[in-house]
């Protein structure tokens, strides 16, 4: 039963992967064609500024629902866990909104070339919002929905941009690239928070023992993973891309 279970959890990431090859190329293009070389330009600089600050300050916190919950079913380990990060998520992402907003020196427009701070605002929550999802559902062996998750995203973007592409209105330019940059990512952003609360509606909090004590080996664990993910950030920064946002 186990081998059968996860044999077919196998195949649905090889099949859904292996769906999205095609389904990425038809989705940068329509998004290509929807906002033209300079928007394009700008759609990959705010999620390469959202994807950084993803990565500093939240990212490394995945970790620990992967490594310290995966004896949910007996002891409520999921449960546990989320409740144990939820001050250092709080924390984290305050840190992470100061950083975006609370910067005198403009970093985001000198970094990125960016001049808006809510779009990356937006990039930031779906990169969360996505590894949230992704960590849930991996721990708990959901591998179909591990799988098609992110290939029923790129689908609900590319139906999104194929409507404003064919839009009578948006033929006469009446939305700006910028606004159409906060479309696209309103879009993912609601979609992955709507995924991670499914995700979270199949949890449950009430009667966990909650140790405090346990927290800090989760984030000895996890923090010496910065530096590794800012490594492989910068490393594939000239060839980031959407397809990092879908998972």
């Amino acid at each position: 039963m186990w081998e059968s279970k996860h044999s077919y959890g196998l195949l649905n990431l090889v099949v859904g992967k292996a769906f999205r090859v095609p389904l990425w190329f038809v989705v940068s293009a329509a998004v290509a064609r929807l906002l033209g070389p300079e928007g394009l330009g700008k759609w990959s600089m705010v999620l390469a500024a959202g994807m950084l600050l993803n990565q500093l300050f939240l990212h490394w916190t995945q970790s620990m629902t992967l490594r310290f919950a995966y004896g949910h079913s007996a002891q409520g380990g999921v449960e546990n866990t989320l409740l144990l990060r939820l001050p250092v998520l709080v924390c984290a992402f305050a840190l992470a909104v100061l950083a975006l907003f609370g910067s005198p020196d403009l970093w985001v427009l000198s970094a990125f070339g960016i001049s808006e701070r809510a779009p990356v605002l937006l990039a930031l929550v779906a990169f969360w919002m996505m590894a949230e999802t992704q960590s849930l559902q991996q721990v708990r062996e959901r591998f179909m929905a591990l799988a098609w998750s992110p290939v029923l995203m790129d689908a609900l973007l590319l139906v999104v941009v194929l409507v404003l592409v064919f839009w009578p209105g948006q033929q006469d330019g009446s939305l700006s690239s910028p606004q159409l940059i906060v479309v696209l990512l309103s879009v993912l952003f609601i979609g992955w928070v709507s995924l991670f609360l499914g995700e979270l509606r199949k949890t449950r909090f009430v009667g966990l023992g909650v140790r405090i004590s346990q927290l800090s080996p989760m984030v000895l664990f996890a923090l010496p993973l910065v530096p590794g993910f800012l490594v492989a950030y910068f490393a594939v920064e000239q060839l980031f891309s959407y397809s990092s946002l879908s998972g």
